[in-house]
């Protein structure tokens, strides 16, 4: 293909004039001045060139491995307060079915009042939980769906197990993501 042949253009320089002495003659001086690229500099310069290249290209490579490990990083977050909302939902159902037993063993007179309101305080300890991991699950929801580039509207479900920290081919994943709707008509593989 096409390329320079030289870093510098040439330079064509020339001057005409009388001179003042007898017969009378006219000067005419030429110069071509054409740059050559001595200590190969030309060649240094373009090792340097692909030298930047290669360093932008690594460093766009690192940014993607860091966006995916971010992504990932928020999706066990995210399961994790998952998990917790679970336990804490199942510890409200616990503790409704304590206040219950409570209530049924405080009116037959089989246990003071101290255990009736000891288990509806566990009832509400319970249940100011639920909201705290629903706090905590929608902060964690909007970070993945901003990491995602999700629209902040958007639902999202995470599910997966706590314990699979398994490595994803990305090829085997965008086959699994094929006949999906993605949102902003982004289609698998598309960056």
């Amino acid at each position: 293909g096409a390329r320079a042949w030289a870093a510098e253009n040439p330079v064509l320089s020339a001057a005409a004039g009388p001179r003042d002495v007898e017969p009378r003659l006219t000067d005419v001086d030429v110069e071509l001045e054409l740059p050559l690229g001595i200590g190969l500099r030309r060649a240094r310069r373009i090792g340097m060139a692909r030298a930047d290249l290669e360093r932008e290209s690594a460093a766009a490579a690192d940014a993607t491995r860091e966006g995916l490990a971010a992504a990932a990083a928020a999706f066990y977050r995210a399961l994790h307060v998952e998990r917790r909302a679970e336990w804490a939902a199942a510890r409200v159902r616990l503790a409704s079915e304590l206040e219950a037993a409570a209530r049924a063993r405080h009116e037959t007179g089989d246990v003071p009042l101290l255990d009736l309101n000891l288990a509806r305080m566990e009832r509400a300890r319970a249940e100011s939980l639920v909201e705290v991991e629903a706090a905590r699950r929608a902060g964690v929801g909007a970070e993945l769906k901003q990491l995602l580039g999700l629209d902040p509207e958007a639902a999202v479900v995470v599910d997966g197990e706590l314990g699979d920290r398994r490595r994803f081919e990305l090829a085997a994943l965008i086959a699994a993501a094929a006949g999906r709707v993605f949102p902003r008509n982004v289609e698998p593989g598309q960056t």
